[in-house]
C-alpha cells in the first residue's frame, strides 16, 4: 500500500512538472519571445500609454544588453514627456500594465525648483526582455549590442 501511494505522489509530481515545463515555454517562447516579433508590440505600448494620457514624447532612443547568465537581452527605451503630475501616473501606469512585460526601470525628474506651472518634466526608461534579437535589428535600433558587465570575458583596465 506504501509503495502505490509513492507511485501516485510521483505521477502527481512528474504531471506538476511537465505542466510547469509548459507554462515556462510560453513564457519563453510567447511572453519574452523574439525581439522581432514582439517590436511594433513594444513600441506600441509605449506609444499608447504615453498618448493615451495626453502626453507627447519627443524622441525615442533604444538600447540594447545582453545577459548570457540568464540567457536574455535587455532592451530599452528611453524618452522624456512634460505634464501634470496626474498625467504621467496615467501613463506610468499604462505601461506597468502593459501586456508586453514593460517595467519602468527608471524616472527623473527636471525643471525649476520653484516652477509658476504645475507641468513636470521628466525622462523616462523602459525596459522588456527578449529571448532573441537579430543582431542586425539590433543595429539598426541602437548602434549595436553590449554584454552585460558581469558576463563579459574581456580583462578590466585598472
Amino acid at each position: 500500500v506504501r509503495l502505490e501511494q509513492i507511485r501516485g505522489d510521483a505521477a502527481e509530481e512528474r504531471a506538476a512538472v511537465a505542466q510547469l515545463n509548459q507554462r515556462f515555454g510560453y513564457l519563453y517562447g510567447s511572453v519574452f519571445g523574439n525581439l522581432d516579433e514582439r517590436l511594433t508590440g513594444i513600441l506600441r505600448a509605449v506609444g499608447l500609454a504615453a498618448r493615451g494620457a495626453g502626453l507627447l514624447p519627443g524622441r525615442y532612443g533604444y538600447s540594447a544588453e545582453e545577459d548570457r547568465k540568464l540567457g536574455y537581452v535587455r532592451f530599452t527605451i528611453q524618452f522624456a514627456v512634460e505634464g501634470e503630475y496626474s498625467k504621467i501616473r496615467e501613463m506610468l501606469a499604462a505601461l506597468q500594465s502593459s501586456s508586453e512585460f514593460l517595467v519602468v526601470e527608471d524616472i527623473g525628474f527636471s525643471g525649476e525648483e520653484e516652477a509658476a506651472s504645475r507641468t513636470l518634466k521628466i525622462s523616462v526608461r523602459v525596459t522588456t526582455f527578449v529571448t532573441e534579437a537579430d543582431p542586425k535589428t539590433l543595429e539598426r535600433l541602437t548602434g549595436g549590442i553590449k554584454m552585460a558587465a558581469e558576463e563579459t570575458d574581456e580583462p578590466t583596465e585598472g
